[in-house]
């Protein structure tokens, strides 16, 4: 082959490459879908929309809805199959995403001039029923209805290495003005920022040799954009901070069974470890551990978290020190708190707060209308 067409080769090859990294490479962000084999009133609809962008350990999304066109009203399941029974045996993270739920609900539907009267059971109902809410019209549409809509849709999950810089101590001191008694707040350079720091890698570093926790991990990733928009729930790229050559070549080199390889966890701990050297601080949710306020607590941290987000605070969920002994059973002490911790979030700040790719599935995969 002459010189000529090996440069000529060399050209045509990047030329592809570049295609393909662009082509796989490039953010996907899921379109709205309300559309519904039965008559709603869409504000109705869009309110579940906006419920459901709520978050979920793995993005499992396990909730379930049922309509009652007469009462104008809902009930609200958790959807066993989305459990997580290797890291969450017990339900207690599906409690908190199903409080966040509601709590989004509450939110969306005063954007929409309605009022949410919502009552939660005090224990599993049939069918994992837990809880019932009805919407009244009280008024029309909000002035700030555009600034509460806005902040349901930016919320998300940021998995960056956080800058150097400081969170504002009047923004911390606001957030955890509104949210008391359950926020607090563990800055860097204080002993539970170090044990909190320390922790949350060896409990990740548990989960990484746990062969079933990896699978269950592997089970909720998705690895194509096609899978991702199939079927809108579960960790792709987008979920993983993962974009351009980065998320080609996850999607390229990456499968379900070598996703649950030890080798693929414990870049997780190198990740995480990162992860919490760079953060701000650490805010702690704490509550009652009883069935309604596992519930409550998560729309605590559902309206905590909506509060950051306006002023640009990124969040990262920790969970694995909840998930795991004996760091679950000792996080309170170390923390010096007399309420049992029900969430631990790493915080700080990026450049750009960034944007949620909105991998949710259509309200038509979980609700369904009373005959």
């Amino acid at each position: 082959m002459s010189r000529k067409c090996l440069g000529i080769t060399v050209v045509l090859c990047l030329l592809m490459a570049a295609v393909y990294v662009f082509a796989v490479g490039r953010p996907i962000m899921l379109a709205k879908d309300t559309s519904l084999p039965f008559d709603m009133p869409e504000d109705f609809k869009d309110i579940l929309y906006y419920a459901s962008l709520a978050p979920s350990g793995h993005n499992t999304q396990p909730w379930k809805v049922r309509y009652n066109r007469a009462a104008k009203s809902f009930t609200l399941f958790f959807d066993v199959s989305r459990g997580l029974p290797q890291v969450d045996s017990r339900n207690r993270e599906a409690l908190i995403s199903l409080g966040a739920f509601l709590e989004n609900l509450n939110q969306a539907a005063q954007a929409y001039g309605y009022e949410a009267s919502i009552a939660v059971l005090p224990e599993f109902g049939i069918n994992m029923e837990i809880a019932h809410v009805t919407l009244e019209k009280v008024r029309e549409t909000s002035a700030d209805t555009e600034q509460r809509l806005e902040s349901l849709r930016v919320r998300h999950t940021d998995k960056r290495s956080n800058e150097p810089r400081p969170i504002p101590e009047t923004a911390i001191r606001d957030i955890l003005g509104n949210h008391q008694p359950y926020l607090h707040f563990y800055p860097k350079g204080s002993a539970e920022f170090a044990w909190l720091s320390a922790n949350a890698v060896e409990a990740m570093r548990v989960q990484a040799h746990h062969e079933g926790k990896r699978a269950e991990l592997a089970d909720w990733m998705r690895f194509s954009n096609r899978e991702a928009q199939q079927m809108r729930d579960g960790l792709p790229a987008e979920q993983l901070n993962l974009k351009g050559p980065l998320k080609a070549f996850f999607y390229t080199f990456c499968n379900r069974e070598s996703a649950a390889e030890e080798s693929f966890a414990l870049e997780a701990i190198k990740k995480t470890e990162g992860q919490v050297s760079s953060a701000t601080g650490f805010f702690v949710v704490t509550g009652a551990s009883d069935f309604t306020s596992t519930i409550q607590a998560g729309r605590h941290f559902e309206r905590f978290w909506l509060d950051a987000t306006e002023v640009e605070i990124s969040i990262h969920p920790l969970s694995q020190i909840l998930e795991e002994e004996p760091f679950a059973s000792t996080v309170s002490e170390a923390l010096h708190l007399d309420a049992p911790v029900q969430m631990i979030v790493r915080a700080g700040l990026n450049a750009d707060y960034g944007q949620s790719n909105r991998i949710r599935r259509a309200i038509s995969s979980f609700l369904w209308r009373d005959e």
